[in-house]
């Protein structure tokens, strides 16, 4: 029976970063070993990791959406957008076969609308839910019930998934505002929040507890005259922005220029602690793959 004495600490990561956009989240996860693998929903072709990292030819991205599209971009070149059941299958796929060392989702928020517009897009083709679909007042057609349903089912298997991958898992996620509710007339309360999901609350709400790690990003201004920024991981929850740890890493440490990954394992090392790279990725997958024939030659 495992014993918490035998854990060690360090390995592999399972990571949300968190933060406004443009604060480094995509570098960061791009900093980590390679291979790397992107499913982006966000929309982008990574243009910013050519600039932070032009030499790497280890990382790969594909591009998803609510429907698959192909075009050619401003300078020719070919964009294909994949849907989200494309996704879900080749997500899948990666627990029988990962030949990666780190696998992002970017990013969790736009994750969400993608898994809701993909159902949107499946009611309003069908003629039979045409006769009376959820329209807002506006004669727009709207999520319902089996909308939220369905954004929850694929989150929750995503999520099933990346816990057993043998790599380091990094899902990226932007808080957006919103205004909460209480009471009613005069003794109405108005009050401010933020989720990390675009829609249903329950998937914001669930995604955290499956991380270890939790780490949110912000710019601030640098003490210097050329208006430059700093960009500051925090690992513990500061003023209404959540964040967590259960490595012995600094409360907030910056990675301005700096490759975020190797100044991890910088404060790390000086507890003897290591996390995972490539070389130990690919042993891990072995062994993994491994331990299911085994099983498989058992049943």
């Amino acid at each position: 029976m495992p014993r918490t004495s035998d854990i060690v600490l360090g390995g592999r990561l399972m990571l949300m970063l968190k933060g406004d956009n443009g604060v480094g989240k995509t570098v960061l996860a791009g900093s980590f070993p390679g291979p790397v693998k992107f499913f982006m929903f966000d929309g982008s072709k990574l243009d910013v990791l050519k600039l932070f990292f032009p030499k790497r030819t280890d990382i790969e991205y594909d591009i998803y959406g609510a429907r698959e599209t192909k075009f050619k971009d401003a300078n020719g070149q070919p964009v294909h957008i994949k849907d989200l059941i494309q996704f879900a299958d080749e997500f899948n796929a990666l627990q029988d076969y990962c030949p990666y060392a780190t696998v992002v989702l970017d990013s969790f928020t736009s994750f969400s609308v993608t898994c809701v517009t993909f159902q949107l897009d499946v009611r309003s083709a069908s003629a039979q839910a045409n006769k009376n679909p959820l329209k807002s007042k506006g004669g727009l057609v709207v999520p319902d019930f089996d909308e939220y349903k369905g954004e929850t089912t694929l989150v929750t298997q995503t999520l099933d998934v990346s816990k057993v991958l043998p790599c380091h898992v990094i899902w990226t996620a932007h808080p957006l505002p919103k205004l909460e509710t209480s009471g009613s007339g005069n003794s109405m309360k108005v009050s401010k929040s933020s989720s990390i999901a675009a829609y249903g609350a329950k998937t914001a709400a669930m995604a955290p507890s499956y991380f270890n790690e939790i780490w949110h990003l912000e710019t601030r201004a640098a003490n210097d005259s050329a208006g430059t920024r700093q960009r500051i991981v925090h690992t513990q929850t500061t003023g209404d922005q959540f964040a967590k740890t259960a490595l012995p890493l600094p409360v907030s440490f910056d990675v301005t220029m700096k490759n975020g990954f190797q100044e991890v394992q910088k404060y790390l090392a000086e507890h003897r602690i290591k996390l995972q790279e490539a070389a130990s990725a690919r042993e891990a997958q072995t062994a993994a793959n491994e331990e299911r024939e085994a099983i498989r030659k058992l049943v």
